[in-house]
């Protein structure tokens, strides 16, 4: 290919690609199809990154080919994100301004109220959990 060519890039996680033999298969089975540069599988979070010439092919023949080695819809895996969801970017900083805001209110409420530091600890204890479930893939390698 030459440098000037432009190089489209597709990444797609699934669960099913921390399984090596997944990834071992994809990653000969896509080798081998035309307009194919590059194909990266990362078993440790589950994805897969393809670099393609989009002259050549495109997604959907790579999805395709996919589809046809694992013998499941691979489609699915194209699917976004849910935007509302607990592990989006907008909700991991309110969580981790409330847990500051929640221990400082504990901390304060030493000195005034049992029941105020109570409710404010416990505030940061259920945010810490919701801390601690949208950072599971992080802690728990």
């Amino acid at each position: 290919m030459p440098a000037h060519a432009p190089q489209k890039r597709l990444r797609l996680r699934n669960p099913l690609l921390t399984q090596e033999k997944t990834g071992r298969d994809l990653t000969h089975a896509l080798a081998s199809a035309p307009g194919i540069f590059q194909v990266k599988v990362n078993p440790r979070v589950g994805s897969i990154l393809v670099l393609f010439d989009p002259v050549m092919t495109n997604t959907a023949a790579i999805l395709d080919c996919m589809s046809d080695t694992l013998s499941r819809d691979c489609r699915k895996w194209l699917k976004k994100a849910n935007p509302h969801g607990l592990n989006n970017k907008k909700m991991r900083r309110l969580v981790k301004f409330g847990l500051l805001t929640s221990i400082g209110a504990a901390v304060g409420a030493l000195a005034f109220s049992e029941r105020t530091h109570i409710i404010a600890g416990s505030a940061f204890l259920g945010l810490a959990a919701l801390h601690g479930y949208q950072n599971r893939r992080t802690l728990l390698r």
